[in-house]
């Protein structure tokens, strides 16, 4: 039986490294070696902290290394000779050891403590640590130190501040399939959600000493991602005492505004946020904490586009307090042992939450969200060359959004399928409760063996989660009146005024019930080698085993409905390219797979997770009170009375059986070259090229067989007039027809009950109608047509200086493929199977995907000015983002004709709506994906902060302005054409969404002890 592709991969790469362990073995020479690890007063290890080893005899010279996040350090092929040893780390006083002899043949190990210092202005403007280059592994990623936090304008949201870095947004971190597939930590913990992927938990960004985002080049330690990793490290507590209480602040009377050029949108109006933490010891040396905390106040200034409440804003406005305290106790019995203990508790309560304009007050939601974690880490150094890492935790959240009318009454949407009016209730309710538990060992060993020097890394993971998410219909119906096109004036408390053409409208169903559970498992081994003097392998394989359970609808008895189980080899190598640790390449291949979520699996057969969403039109005498409502046998018994009519179903509950389900992974490969010059500068070029592999997607295996296709296709309005789009009618290349609503009307043909050419389709002959078949077989699988091609070259260049530091960097990017995600639905049909079972979708999908542009520009400065002045300066270019218009098909809002065969023929060729009834809701790109483009946009945001001594304190006044030059670029525009007919100028497509946030100040204040 022929080897499968990761046994061949992992063939290939024990055979390699045999091969290079004995090439390296015959040209080793007799040199030592000298290995350590950094450790603060508390037991942590001290990462990216720059290490000098310099000869003392028998000649003077300098070799540099960077501490990982392990605080490991290590010089290979050390000749003989006594040595001066320091280490730097900004927050750290220098650690030195004047004295180190290296002989032949050994290995000399030593641990160095590192005593942290209060993180004031002072302390970042002291002699900083030589720039150098890491040496130890092909990881390329990006980080933001004590320095980048306290002097750069910091956004509000954590999440946002990692789009200073080269290549990266808040949720396309190089190339992701959205937030999804990135992975993230705190501390460690990894706070991915369950359910749906991405971040679960945010933190103040003042609370963080760094912010680390990885994945190009990470060995085998790392996984469960396709992105980033972004790890989140707060400040710690040690032998001194030291904290801040910061007071910020944002109003509109000093903000900007492009509500006023937008037409509709929402803008940030006042902000108010008590922020602060306090570390110390408890017992010197031996016991130590750390306590953070937030209060956080906001609301926001809201366009208004409802006509019957007057005014240019809406009235109410949406509000959230947020309150977070986060603590960290360290216990350190002896001193090659340490316990970590982190607590957290973080509490939302959102009012009117989903005002944006188009809501009343009263058909919002509120929003009540609640979540704890927990973590325990136990840390042992058996040596300094060997250490152990225990770690156990997790999270449990409960996020209600509860409608103010209660969930026994309807809302009332407007018709427009494009931003509907809301009155009188929220159409949904929702429950969601995301929980995680996690737990890993990791071994550290750092030894010689055969002449070469090693650093491996061995360990275990595992993490499990449940994920509970139900979405009701309140009361069980959503009126859907005219609104505007309505000739009686419309008003939402007569229900006599909702009639149009003879009927109310309605929505029924497209509600969720989901209970599901989540394993991810890992082993893992990593070695990073010392070949030759100039030349470094990294070696490394992952083992995932990953588990998807789930429970029907009304059950609580889960089954598992995905397991896969895979090897994923990583094989780096570095070189000096000068001997002197100044000019190094890098070059890195893995694989690396997705962590399991519900997304992945909650479309699985025999689960009835989602309900389809129908519109049925009620002719009866319109009734008085707004809050009517009427159950499904109600509703059955008025249908046969001739008073209900199904006319259009918007199918949302597709499942299937799972058929050779493989986890999907991205193929990474990654070549860097960093050179520094002099001291203090370093640049770097980094080439990177992924594949995503073994996308997911619900699948119909006969989805060729079950729709008619016609070309051609003329669109026309509710009325029979041609739909406009670019100046001339809007032509469908490709419109797939259901072959389920040709053959109902046949059945209704045969059996007398309707008669006339207008029940048959257009041009297909009897023989052809006779040969139709609809038999749909859905099947949840991984699908070779499903692509994501990313392809990126990042520029950079940094200085660092002891009174200022400077970054700028260039990227450009390819980022083409069909799907935006990798769950199947993209981004065009968030609420649908996706195109492999909406042949529609289909038509146009393959192109440049979105959230990208193609040249990025960034730039920071910050520093020491005058006068005890620290400022920090971001700038930003992009390129406009890509975007696609398009169609939503419904059998209410559209007609379609052939004009070609019009003109031949010479009579009309009406392809009627009624054949749309179960494609209603399929999406048509008008265009081939990413054609349009939004304006290129600048940003420039400002921080400037001045410290006052106070005793032995320090009281900062700060103030941060963003979008200072006032761009009022637009971001988002309406893509859709649905809406055109009902008179709503916001709904028209490429109506203004939104725009960059206004010009911003934020003033605060913060005492610093």
């Amino acid at each position: 039986m022929p080897a499968s592709r990761s046994q061949t991969g992992w063939q290939s790469l024990v055979r390699l490294t045999t091969l290079l362990t004995l090439a390296a073995r015959t040209a080793q020479a007799q040199n030592g070696a000298l290995v350590g690890r950094l450790l603060a007063d508390d037991g942590h290890p001290v990462s990216a902290a720059s290490v000098v080893l310099r000869s003392l005899r028998p000649s003077p010279a300098s070799r540099y290394a960077t501490s990982d996040e392990t605080g490991a350090f290590r010089f290979g092929f050390v000749p003989a000779g006594t040595y001066h040893l320091a280490a730097y780390r900004i927050g750290f006083r220098p650690a030195v050891v004047d004295s180190v002899v290296i002989t032949d043949g050994a290995a000399q190990a030593i641990t160095l403590r590192m005593t942290q210092v209060a993180f004031g202005l002072e302390s970042l403007v002291v002699a900083a640590p030589e720039i150098r280059i890491d040496k130890n592994d092909t990881e390329l990623g990006r980080r933001l130190g004590p320095r980048e936090l306290s002097q750069l304008p910091l956004p509000n949201d954590v999440r946002d501040a990692i789009a200073f870095l080269p290549g990266v947004r808040p949720d396309q971190v190089w190339g992701a399939a959205t937030a999804q597939a990135n992975a993230y930590r705190i501390n460690g913990l990894g706070v991915n959600h369950p359910g749906v992927g991405g971040d679960l938990i945010q933190l103040s960004p003042h609370w963080l000493e760094r912010i680390e985002v990885r994945g190009l080049g990470t060995g085998a330690e790392s996984g469960d991602f396709q992105g980033g990793l972004i790890d989140y490290v707060t400040k710690s507590g040690g032998n001194r005492l030291q904290g801040e209480l910061r007071l910020t602040g944002q109003s509109p009377s000093l903000n900007g505004s492009n509500l006023d050029v937008t037409g509709v949108g929402t803008e940030p109006a006042h902000r108010r946020d008590i922020d602060g933490y306090v570390g110390g010891p408890i017992v010197r040396d031996r016991l130590f904490y750390a306590g953070f905390a937030q209060w956080l106040t906001r609301d926001y200034q809201v366009l208004n586009r409802l006509r019957q409440i007057p005014g240019t804003f809406s009235p109410r406005v949406p509000e959230e307090d947020a309150r977070k305290l986060l603590g960290t106790l360290t216990w350190k019995p002896n001193a090659n042992s340490s316990v970590n203990l982190m607590v957290g508790h973080f509490r939302a309560d959102v009012d009117r939450l989903g005002l944006d304009g188009f809501a009343s007050p009263e058909a919002t939601l509120q929003g009540r969200q609640r979540t704890t974690l927990y973590q325990v880490d136990w840390q042992r150094n058996w040596s300094a060359a060997a250490w152990t890492e225990v770690r156990l935790g997790g999270y449990t959240s409960s996020d209600r959004r509860d409608p103010y009318a209660g969930t026994g009454v309807p809302g009332i949407a407007t018709i427009a399928t494009v931003t509907p009016r809301l009155y009188q209730n929220a159409p949904m309710s929702e429950l969601r409760k995301p929980s995680s538990r996690s737990a890993g060992v990791s071994t550290d060993w750092l030894f010689r063996l055969g002449g070469l020097g090693h650093h491996l890394k061995a360990g275990a993971e595992y993490s499990g989660g449940s994920w509970r998410f139900e979405r009701h219909r309140n009361g069980g119906v959503t009126w859907r009146p005219g609104d505007r096109i309505s000739p009686n004036g419309f008003d939402p408390t007569v229900p006599s005024t909702w009639v149009f053409s003879g009927v109310i409208t309605s929505t029924w169903g497209g509600e969720i019930n989901l209970d599901s559970g989540v394993e991810n498992t890992a082993l893992y081994l990593q070695d990073n080698i010392q070949l030759l003097p100039r030349l470094g392998l990294n070696l490394g394989a992952r083992w995932g085993h990953w588990v998807g359970r789930i429970a029907p609808a009304g059950s609580t008895d889960r089954f598992t409905a995905l397991t896969d189980a895979a090897l994923e080899p990583r094989i780096g190598a570095i070189l000096d390219l000068n001997g002197r640790g100044t000019f190094v390449l890098k070059a890195h291949w893995g694989r690396y797979h997705q962590g399991m979520f519900a997304s992945l699996f909650d479309r699985v057969a025999g689960t009835n997770v989602f309900s389809n969403e129908e519109r049925w039109e009620y002719t009866g005498q319109p009734f008085a009170d707004p809050r009517t409502v009427f159950t499904i046998p109600e509703r059955g018994a008025l249908a046969q009375a001739g008073l209900f009519h199904l006319v259009e179903s918007i199918r949302l509950n597709e499942t299937g059986k799972v058929v050779n389900y493989k986890q999907p992974y991205v193929e990474q490969g990654v070549l860097g070259v960093e050179r520094t010059l002099g001291a203090h500068w370093k640049a770097a070029a980094v080439g990177v090229h992924r594949r995503n592999k073994n996308m997911v997607a619900l699948v119909d295996r006969n989805i060729d067989r079950n729709y008619t296709v016609y070309t051609d296709v003329r669109v026309l309005d509710r009325f029979g007039r041609p739909v406009s789009f670019g100046g001339k009618d809007l032509i469908l290349p490709k419109v797939a027809v259901s072959n389920e609503d040709i053959l109902y009307w046949l059945r209704l043909i045969q059996a007398g009950l309707v008669t006339g050419p207008e029940y048959l389709p257009p041009v297909l002959t009897p023989q052809q109608l006779g040969q139709l078949t609809y038999d749909p077989d859905f099947v949840l699988t991984n699908v070779p047509q499903a692509n994501r091609r990313f392809d990126q070259l990042q520029l950079s260049i940094e200085a660092r200086y002891p009174r200022w530091w400077a970054s700028a960097s260039g990227t450009f990017t390819r980022l083409k493929g069909n799907l935006n995600s990798i769950t199947g639905n993209d981004d065009y049909s968030t609420s649908g199977a996706g195109p492999f079972v909406r042949l529609n979708e289909q038509f146009n999908f393959d192109g440049f995907l979105n959230n990208q542009s193609d040249i990025e520009l960034k730039g920071q400065v910050g520093g020491r000015l005058w006068a005890g002045l620290d400022a920090g300066l971001a700038v930003a270019f992009f390129t406009g983002d890509r975007v696609t218009p398009t169609l939503t098909l419904s059998n209410l809002l559209y007609e379609f004709d052939l004009p070609k065969l019009d003109s031949v023929r010479g009579e009309p060729q009406r392809l009627r709506s009624i054949f749309f009834q179960t494609t209603a809701g399929q999406r048509i790109l008008l265009e081939p994906r990413g054609t349009f483009r939004y304006a290129s946009r600048t940003s420039v945001d400002l921080h400037l902060q001045r410290g006052f001594r106070v005793g032995r304190s320090e009281l900062v006044a700060t103030a941060d302005g963003f979008n200072i030059l006032g761009s009022s670029s637009t971001t988002e525009i309406q893509t859709s054409l649905n809406g055109e007919f009902d008179g709503d100028p916001d709904s028209k497509y490429r109506a203004v969404r939104n725009r960059v946030p206004p010009r911003t100040v934020r003033l605060g204040a913060y005492w610093r002890f």
